[in-house]
């Protein structure tokens, strides 16, 4: 009887040993799984972040460009608004010059 509980005994032992064994090369598995997929998601991330260093970088070259050329359309605007004064002011002399003259030429011969 010690005998047969002893073959009982160990022959359960060896399915207990087979099965951790399964086990054990399981996790193994799942674990170089895990680690395939983690290096993936780290390549990823790796991309993505250099994406959007490239997408502010160039953001930043978008964001200084438009405001230089919101400053030269300023200056542009400056420039042009100067020029139309000058414009009025001059011909606003002119059409009193005129104006004067042809007072004067009214003038003399009234007088005439």
């Amino acid at each position: 009887m010690a005998d047969d509980f002893a073959d009982t005994v160990d022959g359960q032992n060896k399915e207990l040993k087979k099965t951790v064994e399964i086990h054990i090369q399981a996790t193994r598995q799942a674990a170089e799984q895990i680690q395939v997929q983690l290096a993936d998601a780290e390549t990823v991330a790796m991309r993505v972040k250099s994406l959007m260093e490239s997408a502010a970088s160039e953001w930043e070259k978008i964001k200084a460009s438009t405001t230089a050329q919101c400053e030269r359309l300023e200056q542009v605007s400056s420039d042009l608004q100067d020029r139309f004064a000058w414009r009025v002011m001059l011909r606003s002399v002119v059409w009193f010059l005129l104006a004067l003259g042809y007072g004067i030429c009214i003038g003399h011969y009234w007088i005439h």
